[in-house]
């Protein structure tokens, strides 16, 4: 995944979001703050996608507040 520089700004961080989803399925991940990926095997693709999303707009929503 990719992130705008102004979500970075915000605290988004890519290499660790792909880290923190990819446990969760039993794989791995990593990056950097702008660009990262994962590797698991099997998985909804959907719900990991969704994982990822989650993370990320909840890092955003902590950061307005």
């Amino acid at each position: 995944g990719r992130a705008r520089r102004t979500a970075i700004e915000d605290g988004v961080n890519m290499g660790q979001i792909m880290h923190d989803v990819s446990k969760v399925y039993g794989g791995t991940g990593g990056g950097h703050d702008g660009a990262a990926g994962l590797d698991v095997d099997g998985g909804d693709v959907q719900e990991i996608l969704k994982g990822c999303l989650d993370m990320a707009v909840g890092i955003l929503q902590r950061h307005k507040t």
